[in-house]
């Protein structure tokens, strides 16, 4: 296993933010790892998706608690009615999914044996909202204490660029930071990411796997998936 790590924005703002749906995933890979990097790219992106994706996660929250607080007349909530809940008033393509099914999930197993009052599942819902504004690396020691900051200058590297197959957004450019950390250090070094789709899979027709194609052009030693659903 890799001695570095560096890291792509999604891992960061899973690690940073407990709601996010990779938060377990990305939290422990940084407790776990030697060294984290974070690029001035990854940093940028960071600072400028950050209260945007806590402000979605809220907003959802917000939505479903008001759902929740209009569909479901019960006082007392049965495991059949958090079942109707989980089905009906969230869907996957919440970001907010993971967190609040396992949510209902853990509600559903204390209905076996106690009582769940709807306005404390409303309470609950409202005190969830402002936990999402919450920097979780703090119980850490804050981000600082977690990764290191890339700060010397990083050359252009055009014949990798012109290599890559991974085109999207700033995607190749993090790439690009990448290969030159892992050329500047002695130690092995990885890409940790949570869009495998970019970084990882063949896209189309293009002729090998992202994460061949990164390997085969860049001095990275590994590409990691750090996404909830990896290998799904």
């Amino acid at each position: 296993m890799p001695d570095i790590s560096v890291l792509d924005t999604g891992v960061l703002i899973g690690a940073t933010i407990q709601k996010d749906t990779h938060h377990e995933e990305c939290i422990e890979y940084l407790l776990t790892k030697e060294t984290c990097f974070l690029t001035p790219t990854v940093e940028r992106e960071f600072d400028n998706k950050e209260e945007d994706i806590r402000e979605t996660l809220s907003d959802e929250i917000t939505q479903h608690r008001h759902d929740v607080s209009n569909e479901v007349d019960n006082q007392t909530l049965s495991p059949s009615t958090i079942d109707w809940i989980r089905t009906n008033l969230l869907t996957r393509e919440l970001n907010s999914y993971r967190f609040l099914s396992r949510y209902y999930q853990n509600l559903r197993n204390e209905a076996r044996y106690a009582t769940i009052d709807r306005l404390q599942v409303i309470s609950d819902l409202e005190e969830i909202e402002f936990e999402v504004w919450q920097d979780e690396t703090e119980e850490y020691g804050g981000l600082e204490s977690l990764v290191e900051y890339w700060d010397e200058p990083i050359p252009s590297y055009p014949d990798v660029t012109h290599d890559l197959l991974i085109h999207e957004g700033d995607d190749p450019i993090v790439c690009i930071e990448a290969h030159h950390i892992a050329t500047e250090k002695p130690s092995s070094t990885e890409l940790a990411t949570t869009n495998p789709r970019h970084f990882i899979r063949q896209v189309g027709d293009e002729p090998e796997t992202r994460e061949k194609n990164i390997l085969r052009v860049t001095n990275l030693d590994a590409v990691v998936d750090q996404s909830w659903d990896r290998g799904s």
